[in-house]
């Protein structure tokens, strides 16, 4: 077996490998276009970019086009208005263009391992989204939109640079899952406090000193994980009996009593 060393391949050599991984994608693109395929898998294929044309696969509903190099997603991925799942995990995305707010039919979008620092103008219209992972970017502020996605139900944001949660996510009423692990967040918004579906929330590796009241009152809450935060001694005492002991501990009149005395 013999492998062409592109540290000292001509730059033929390289220029030719390129245009071979991108040629890939646009025979797959091609393909599912007169296949009439519904699923495009570009996924592992070395493609530093998705070509235009994939505008014209106006009946595709599911694209997976992770482990690649790609830098940047062409506007034409608005046109996919029958678009339900977009896999974008591990790329080099830095942005991802406005015309995707388009797609107003998606339920699962995954960006996360990539260079993104903020999400696109008008994000706000995926009114149909459950599942969304921003994990592992360079973003720094979520937005207030945020609170527009009402049908969501798990939320990843973990490793990016957050300072703040909006209060607006106490609007997504669905919410089952959040985390937010390993950002730079001080406090938490009451209003997650209106969250009755959540169940597991991850915000450990911040900066959190305590918990508000509200947050422990969601009734399906059973998994909180505040590891790695500099939390008050009494919180940490009851963290570490234990999810269950930690959470019945913050329901309790005690803490909100202790709560409000540390935030005078």
């Amino acid at each position: 077996i013999s492998f062409t060393n592109l540290t000292t391949a001509p730059i033929t050599s390289f220029s030719s490998y390129i245009i071979k991984m991108g040629n890939a994608a646009v025979k797959e693109i091609k393909k599912a276009e007169k296949n009439g395929s519904t699923a495009l898998d570009l996924r592992n294929k070395g493609i530093n970019k998705i070509p235009s044309s994939i505008g014209a696969l106006t009946h595709v509903q599911r694209i997976n086009a992770s482990q690649n190099n790609i830098t940047k997603i062409p506007p034409q991925v608005g046109l996919l208005e029958g678009l339900v799942r977009l896999n974008l995990f591990n790329n080099k995305i830095t942005s991802i263009p406005t015309e995707i707010t388009n797609c107003t039919n998606l339920e699962e979008l995954n960006i996360s391992v990539n260079r993104i620092k903020e999400m696109p103008r008008g994000f706000g219209c995926f009114n149909k989204l459950v599942f969304l992972d921003l994990s592992s970017n360079q973003i720094s502020e979520i937005g207030t939109q945020i609170g527009m996605l009402t049908t969501l139900r798990e939320f990843y944001c973990s490793f990016n640079r957050l300072k703040e949660i909006p209060p607006e996510l106490g609007k997504c009423v669905l919410l089952e899952k959040l985390a937010f692990s390993n950002n730079k967040i001080k406090k938490l918004p009451h209003e997650l406090g209106q969250l009755e579906h959540l169940n597991s929330i991850n915000i450990s590796a911040n900066r959190i000193k305590y918990i508000p009241p509200d947050l422990a009152q969601c009734p399906s809450l059973t998994q909180l994980d505040i590891s790695s935060c500099p939390v008050k001694p009494e919180i940490d005492y009851w963290a570490r009996k234990g999810d269950d002991k930690l959470i019945e501990w913050l329901r309790s009149d005690d803490y909100e009593e202790m709560y409000w005395d540390w935030n005078k």
